[in-house]
């Protein structure tokens, strides 16, 4: 038997708010936050329309999602609308996994829990009102009989009121992905909380089948199309075989999750709720005619043998197969503007969060949370084998750059051609003790700083500040806005980040050991492979972080076909900062020979 070590604790509430009093509610709120956190809970679910409106409460924490329940139900509709597109990107990543909500009815709908499932889902949180709890188990509960019976009237108090008559608190539950209550239920008429262990493993182990157990007719307004929001759909079929692809098997993998259930009367509101855009699906998220992407999605997801790859896709599925890579600390949002150019262009852009990343997760706890340049080059490959490619351009800088040329010196077969800012990035391990020009490591500075416990502390509490310091010396010239520091920050909220950001800079100086598993990739490394492909090397003559070349020096490691340029005004960030140069990278390189 393995060892579980993914124990995530969480609360569920059941209580009532203070009545018609907000700020009697919010120091409720906080009392119970405190009570969640003194028994050890991470996460903690409270009853729908708990807090009437936007939390604003929270002083010192982070809205990572914010939804509407798509269709009001019962004497909801006398206050409520209906709900819009960004409620259908329900599930956000979290310090705890990906955490998504539906409310009520939603539950009942499978096109919408499929959509929930689709996001790699972990931990779920359910609002419902208080009708009888299910007490566990994998059968369906069926509310058939109940919902058109006289006895399902009379228990939903319609007669005595016009909302249910269950005094006050309702049911609280928590469910593991095979159907087990896990929490033993308070009396109905009692507050409190229930608190139990989730083994996040568990969703892994539960892979074998998908059980759609909340499914039901629609042939009233659910049966009328509600919500149109157009999203590249992560289901492709083929029209052959009819089987669904690797992607979306991997999306259904994962959806028999935690169900965090309050099943709490809904509570009055003294003001509407706050239902603006999410911060997801602002109006700064152009469409990709316009040239320009504020933000890359939706994403897909696919499983490699170590990680679930988070990536965004788009252009034809029979095109030329650009892999677009990012850096540290960066994201795939350096690639807003390029990938829609290359789309444009009759290529199909793939741009994945790479490990410890974003919503990119290890697969198993047991994983070494490796860095290294041969688990970024490596990844590469098994991204390509999941999504079923034989052959890619690879085009990256930084840490995307180093395992672009890992794949591309070992693996020649899979790579069709390289841009790769800063040249040949492959390390030299047998020189990590070698000094550099001191105006140099000066700028590494952050190498060193992650081999004590005060960096790794200070990269685990304030990421946002060490990027933006990053960022200035990296790039001098690139005036980049604050809300471009924002959504690059958004990848650091990752479970595994400051692990794998340390491993790489540890690793490169020697500190730590390699994952064994890459041992013999290493070896390979050490005889710094030569790269046979097409490549266009590219040095931005404003990076502050490497000095730029003419590329003379590192000619020696390039046999193929080469080119080098210098592109003014560019920092490390070159694909960002100028995005078209990069293109014409990747159309040069397509046509060398």
């Amino acid at each position: 038997m393995s060892v579980t070590t993914n124990l995530i604790k969480a609360a569920v509430v059941q209580a009532e708010p203070v009545w018609f009093d907000i700020a009697g509610t919010v120091t409720k709120t906080c009392d119970l936050i405190k009570d969640a956190a003194s028994k050890g809970a991470k996460i903690i679910a409270f009853p729908e329309l708990w807090l009437p409106g936007y939390p604003t409460w929270i002083c010192d924490g982070e809205v990572v999602m914010t939804r509407r329940k798509l269709k009001p139900f019962h004497i909801e509709r006398t206050i409520f609308g209906d709900g819009h597109g960004p409620s259908l990107d329900n599930v956000a990543l979290t310090s705890v996994g990906r955490v998504g909500q539906l409310s009520c009815g939603e539950h009942f709908d499978p096109l919408l829990n499929f959509n929930t499932f689709s996001q790699g889902e972990q931990i779920h949180c359910a609002a419902w009102p208080c009708v009888p709890a299910h007490s566990g188990g994998p059968e369906p509960y069926s509310m058939s009989d109940e919902v058109i019976s006289q006895s399902s009237i009379d228990m939903m108090g319609t007669r005595q009121a016009p909302v249910f008559n269950i005094p006050g608190r309702g049911n609280a539950r928590i469910f593991a992905p095979d159907g087990r209550q896990l929490t033993i239920e308070l009396q109905a008429t009692k507050e409190g909380m229930v608190v139990a262990d989730l083994d996040l493993d568990q969703n892994l182990r539960w892979n074998t089948g998908l059980r759609s157990s909340l499914i039901r007719d629609r042939p009233y307004h659910w049966s009328a199309i509600n919500v149109i929001f157009f999203k590249k759909p992560i289901l492709t079929v083929d029209h052959v075989c009819g089987q669904a692809s690797l992607s979306t098997k991997c999306a259904m993998i994962i959806s028999l999750t935690f169900i965090l259930a309050a099943f709490i009367a809904q509570s009055l509101s003294l003001q509407p709720p706050d239902i603006s855009p999410s911060k997801e699906h602002s109006s700064k998220h152009l469409s990709n005619r316009t040239g320009h992407l504020s933000r890359l999605k939706p994403l897909s997801y696919v499983n490699t043998t170590r990680l679930q790859v988070a990536y965004y896709e788009d252009g034809s599925s029979d095109a030329q197969v650009v892999l677009l890579l990012h850096g540290w600390p960066y994201d795939i949002h350096s690639y807003t503007e390029v990938a829609p150019a290359l789309v444009k262009q009759g290529y199909r852009v793939i741009v994945p969060y790479l490990r410890g990343n974003g919503p990119t997760t290890f697969l198993r706890t047991d994983t070494f949370r490796s860095g290294e340049q041969a688990a970024l080059g490596y990844d590469i490959i098994e991204l390509l084998d999941a999504l079923k490619i034989k052959k890619a351009i690879f085009a990256g800088y930084d840490w995307g750059g180093r395992g672009a040329c890992v794949a591309a010196a070992l693996w020649p077969e899979r790579c069709a051609g390289l841009v790769s800012v800063n040249s040949y990035l492959i390390q030299d391990l047998s020189k990590a003790w070698v000094p550099l020009d001191a105006k140099i490591e000066a700028g590494f500075w952050y190498f060193y700083y992650f081999l004590t416990p005060r960096g790794q502390a200070a990269l685990a509490e304030h990421p946002k500040d060490i990027a933006r310091v990053v960022w200035n010396k990296n790039s001098p010239e690139w005036n980049y806005t604050e809300a471009d520091l924002d959504q690059a920050a958004e990848t650091f909220v990752n479970p595994d980040y400051v692990s794998v950001v340390t491993h790489v800079y540890r690793h490169r100086l020697l500190y730590a050991t390699g994952d064994p598993d890459y041992s013999d990739i290493e070896k390979a490394l050490l005889k710094q492979p030569v790269i046979s492909v097409p490549t266009v090397t590219l040095d931005g003559l404003a990076d502050g972080n490497f000095p730029p070349t003419n590329g003379s020096s590192s000619a020696k490691y390039f046999s193929g076909p080469r080119v080098h340029h210098q592109v003014p005004g560019a920092g490390h960030n070159l694909p960002q900062e100028k995005p078209s140069a990069f293109v014409n990278a990747v159309l040069e390189v397509a046509s060398l020979k």
